[in-house]
């Protein structure tokens, strides 16, 4: 197994519990942390990593995105949601291939490695091509393939569910079942999603209350809100990560809470299809739901950097309820790396002795993050852009010192650019 030192780390902060500690040595071996100390020598490691002028943490996770959408960012801007899927997305999908989802979704884990993001959950078509490039690269992956009644024959529930359970997951790749939303799904299809999940213990994604006019449709459809039909579905429970849960009521909510429903917090996604109102995520919070970010597609965001997001999450919170008091950085970097992982399902990434060893470092010569010496770390780092360094991943160098070491990014690029020929 691969051995790793990040020597003389400037700052070691772990998101977990907030502790921060200066001028230490992490080492690594066998996927784990296996010491955080200031001794420097000793170690037999195949890797040392500077990290002067670095600060360690836990990666980030990245709960909802679709990383072959990097196709078609920038081809769907300034329309309604509605539209935006109807008009623009789904044709393009319908154009969709193997081959480009296989080069799209490599530039979108490019884009995920350089943003410190270490785990993600996706839901797209070609899902074996995402999952070819993300064992590739080296990332963590929850895999969760879409489901649709009428829109795409090849995604129906027997198609997907064919596949998800002839799979094996492994330490880097678990598989889910994605319905894309209850008004893309029959509510048989929900009912049977829910009774597989429950049998076969297999973790959900779905797009859940993202819009009033999804809430308005499923009350005119079943004569109850959304929540409440997953519920009657059998769709609510710990494996379940719902994402957006912009138009929920406190009752939703508390209901969420009560089958430790996930819930992945896309504010730019949200802001940029102009969905009217804001996730309330400190209701959420309060009720003890497990709230974490995500990006959303590269065509509704237009970035996959979770640290961007965090940014414009905690503002638009404290903008709308007019309280800039509420979700401090350090709470955000919890809810991204801790909250983002135990949705997804990937082992306890604290930095503690014994923990996976899925770690990044940050630059702290980044101008933007250079300030007085008592700003705390979580403030530098949330609110001002800051270059990420290193990743390291299941004990594994996935790219060190701003160089990704797994995948050539050149040729990666080149696959992209001549891929966007098609559309």
């Amino acid at each position: 197994m691969t051995a790793i030192l990040l020597k003389g780390a400037s700052i070691v902060y772990d998101t977990y519990t907030g502790k921060q500690l200066c001028n230490l040595n992490v080492y690594i071996e066998d996927g784990l942390i296996q010491e955080i100390t200031e001794k420097s020598t000793g170690f037999k490691s195949d890797y040392v990593v500077e990290c002067n002028k670095k600060a360690v943490l836990p990666g980030l996770a990245n709960t909802h995105t679709h990383l072959a959408m990097t196709l078609f960012r920038g081809l769907a801007d300034d329309l309604p949601l509605r539209e935006w899927l109807e008009k623009r997305i789904w044709p393009l999908e319908r154009k969709l291939k193997r081959e480009h989802a296989l080069v799209a979704s490599k530039l979108g884990l490019i884009e995920l490695v350089k943003a410190g993001v270490t785990a993600f959950a996706d839901n797209y078509f070609f899902e074996d091509a995402l999952v070819e490039a993300t064992k590739s690269v080296g990332l963590r992956a929850l895999v969760c393939p879409p489901i649709f009644d009428g829109e795409f024959e090849e995604h129906t529930l027997s198609h997907v569910s064919n596949l998800v359970l002839s799979q094996r997951c492994d330490a880097l790749v678990k598989w889910g079942f994605g319905p894309h939303s209850i008004y893309s799904c029959k509510k048989e299809t929900l009912e049977q999603i829910g009774a597989l999940s429950k049998e076969h213990e297999i973790r959900v994604t779905i797009h859940l209350a993202e819009t009033r006019w999804s809430q308005v449709l499923c009350e005119k459809s079943f004569g109850k809100r959304e929540t409440d039909l997953l519920e009657e579905c059998g769709l609510l429970s710990s494996r379940t990560l719902a994402s957006h849960a912009v138009w929920v009521t406190k009752q939703e909510i508390r209901k969420l809470a009560n089958y430790e429903v996930s819930v992945s917090f896309c504010p730019v996604s949200n802001m940029k299809l102009a969905e009217g109102g804001v996730a309330p995520v400190p209701e959420l919070l309060k009720e003890g739901v497990r709230v974490s970010f995500g990006t959303d597609g590269a065509a509704s965001n237009n970035s996959l950097s979770v640290l961007e997001t965090i940014k414009i999450g905690l503002l638009l919170i404290k903008h709308s309820r007019w309280d800039p008091t509420l979700l401090k950085p350090h709470e955000a970097l919890l809810i991204a790396t801790k909250n983002g992982y135990e949705a997804l399902g990937f082992p306890k990434h604290a930095l503690q002795t014994g923990n996976a060893a899925d770690v990044i470092t940050l630059d702290l010569r980044t101008p933007s993050v250079i300030c007085h010496r008592s700003v705390p770390l979580p403030n530098r780092i949330v609110y001002a852009p800051v270059a990420t360094v290193d990743v390291i991943v299941s004990g594994k160098p996935v790219m060190i010192n701003g160089k990704i070491l797994t995948i050539d990014e050149e040729e990666a690029k080149q696959e992209f650019t001549k891929a966007l020929e098609d559309f």
